[in-house]
């Protein structure tokens, strides 16, 4: 039997979501009067992680990936899915959303992140994230959403780390 979940974080893993979203793809048909795209997917990147690990070690960076992790997984709702994408960046699939509202299940993800004390791993921690947002549309595969997220990502990144 294969494993289904990321040991460190406790989330689905890749092989997990792969398959899960392949199971909404499939749904299309019975969706497609339900919501304007089947699903859309955010991916996020804790920003400056690479920061915490140099400075404070890996089990520190470890302790970081899982608090967010928990953190994020309080908030999202049934029917959506998080996983660890890879490294600091984790993906979180929200079926039956817009753009729109993708954008505010983010909003209120980074308003929980931002209340989320990791004083005790170092002194005046803070932990923010980026996030791009893509939804996957008729006709649309989850690759090409996710590498559009991807680019939306990086746009964020680059214009100051938000969405």
């Amino acid at each position: 039997m294969l494993a289904t979940r990321y040991e460190l974080t406790g989330l689905t893993n890749r092989r997990e979501a792969s398959q899960r979203t392949r199971e909404e793809l499939a749904l299309r048909p019975r969706r497609s009067q339900q919501a304007q795209s089947s699903f859309a997917v955010v991916l996020m990147d804790i920003d400056h992680f690479k920061r915490v690990n140099d400075t404070q070690g890996h089990a520190a960076g470890d302790e970081v990936l899982r608090r967010f992790a928990s953190v994020a997984e309080s908030q999202i709702r049934v029917g959506e899915l998080l996983l660890r994408w890879v490294g600091e960046e984790f993906l979180l699939v929200l079926p039956g959303l817009s753009e729109h509202a993708a954008l505010k299940a983010v909003e209120r993800l980074r308003e929980r992140q931002a209340c989320e004390s990791f004083g005790h791993i170092a002194l005046d921690l803070n932990i923010t994230f980026s996030a791009g947002v893509a939804c996957c549309g008729e006709g649309d595969g989850i690759d090409d959403t996710v590498a559009r997220a991807d680019c939306a990502l990086y746009e964020a990144k680059g214009s100051g780390r938000a969405v």
